[in-house]
């Protein structure tokens, strides 16, 4: 394209130097060349910035979608964690319960125990009178 263009101004200028035979307008032409010349240099290298920059752009728009991703993949599992904590609490809710009730059976039982000990020391204490 740049070959294209530059190929036209070549041949605008020879036809502009064929017509103008003065001086001063040969050197505003070639003037003309040498500024077209510099703003498609200036054209290109700004296009290749431009280029460069869209790539970047869509560079870090893809890392954004991934990170994006991986934040809801992440929310998703805090929520899981969050409602396996909530099952474990109340599990441990409902042992600690069950704790406390065996704790008042087994206290029970001791008493009932400490109660047949004490009964069985009476009848070996008579047992032992009777004899």
């Amino acid at each position: 394209m740049v070959a294209i263009v530059l190929l036209i101004i070549g041949l605008a200028g020879g036809y502009f130097f064929a017509s103008f035979t003065n001086k001063d307008q040969l050197k505003k032409l070639e003037s003309m060349q040498k500024e077209i010349t510099s703003l498609l240099s200036e054209n290109e290298k700004i296009r290749s910035q431009a280029k460069e920059s869209t790539r970047k752009a869509e560079d870090l728009e893809s890392e954004l979608s991934r990170i994006k991703r991986q934040n809801r993949n992440d929310e998703e599992k805090s929520e899981d964690l969050k409602d396996d904590l909530a099952d474990a609490n109340k599990k441990i809710k409902k042992l600690e319960s069950h704790i406390s009730i065996l704790e008042s059976e087994i206290s029970d039982w001791k008493a009932a125990c400490c109660s047949k000990d004490a009964e069985i020391e009476q009848l070996k204490n008579s047992l032992d009178k009777i004899q």
